[in-house]
Parts: C-alpha cells; sequence; structure tokens
C-alpha cells in the first residue's frame, strides 16, 4: 500500500507585492503542488519438478494519493499573475512472470492495482486581485505499464496471466463560498 497526500496552501493571511506600477521588478504569487510518483515492481516465480510442478505469481497493489493547492480565507493581490496548480504525476510499471517445467505444469501470474486519486485546485473564500492574469488549475497524468505472463514446458502444461485495474480518480479546480477573483491582464 501506497498512500501520499501533498498540499500547498495560503490560510488566513494578506499576500501582496509591492511593486504595483514598476514593471521591471514586479512579481507573482504562486501556490503550486506537484507530486511526481513512480514505482517499479517487478516479482516472479520459478517451479519445477519431475512429475508435477505449480507456481503462482500474484501482486497487489493499493495506491491513494492526494495532491491538494488551497487558498483558503486569504487575500492575494499580485502586481502580476496569481498562477495556483496541484499536479499529479503517475508513473508505474508492475510486472508479474511465472514459469514452470515438469511432466504436468500449472502457473498463475497476477497483477492487481486499486488506485484512488485526489488532484484539486481550490480557492475558498479568498479574495484574488492581480495585475496580469489569475490561473487555478489541477491536472492528473498517470501512465501505466502492466504485464502479466505465464510460461510452462511439459507435456500437460497450464498458464495464465491476469491483469485487473480499479482506478477512481478525481481532478478538480475549484472557485467556492463568496470567493472574489479580479484580474487586469495587464501582462
Amino acid at each position: 500500500t501506497f498512500a501520499g497526500n501533498t498540499i500547498a496552501e495560503i490560510v488566513g493571511t494578506t499576500v501582496k507585492t509591492d511593486k504595483q506600477n514598476d514593471e521591471k521588478n514586479a512579481a507573482d504569487i504562486v501556490v503550486i503542488a506537484i507530486d511526481n510518483t513512480a514505482i517499479q515492481d517487478i516479482i516472479g516465480q520459478i517451479s519445477g519438478a519431475g512429475i508435477a510442478a505449480v507456481g503462482i505469481a500474484n501482486e497487489t497493489m493499493v495506491f491513494k494519493n492526494n495532491v491538494t493547492a488551497r487558498i483558503v480565507n486569504a487575500n492575494l493581490d499580485s502586481s502580476r499573475n496569481i498562477i495556483m496548480q496541484a499536479t499529479d504525476q503517475s508513473d508505474i510499471l508492475n510486472t508479474a512472470v511465472g514459469c514452470g517445467g515438469g511432466m504436468v505444469s500449472v502457473n498463475d501470474s497476477n497483477v492487481i492495482i486499486v488506485m484512488s486519486q485526489k488532484t484539486e485546485a481550490i480557492v475558498d473564500a479568498g479574495k484574488l486581485m492581480a495585475g496580469g492574469s489569475i490561473r487555478i488549475y489541477a491536472e492528473n497524468n498517470q501512465d501505466l505499464y502492466i504485464l502479466a505472463g505465464s510460461a510452462q514446458i511439459g507435456a500437460g502444461s497450464v498458464g495464465a496471466g491476469v491483469i485487473s485495474v480499479v482506478n477512481d480518480n478525481t481532478v478538480k479546480a475549484n472557485i467556492k463560498n463568496n470567493s472574489e477573483i479580479d484580474s487586469r491582464g495587464a501582462y
């Protein structure tokens, strides 16, 4: 089981860039939460016997991840841009391989992955003012590479490879609870 929480937040405060009329020294306000998870998992089994060989390779993974960028009860005033980003980048390589040999050989390889991911960018009762742009976004990028296989040698050989993936994702950018957004678009 893998579980993670990545949070970037501004809560209950005021943030202001001071260079309102100085384009050269103007500043952005940035709230970014990024999770880059890479998992590589390889399992295997070998069975052998003169008469009968039986084997199983089983891989079960439970993956829960939350990535949140939020502004809550806060006032942000930027002379340039306000950028809020929540990004979840998951790269998973999972392999289960089995092989066996004997007069009779039975082998099975299974990969089971259960994923639950929540990626959110939230402005909650906030006031955002920007001389430039205001960007609020959430993204989830998943790359899954999964292999399950079985090889047998023998007169009466049976093999199987099974892959099961259960994926429950929420990706949301949300402005709520009387938040105020004012972008002047000057940059």
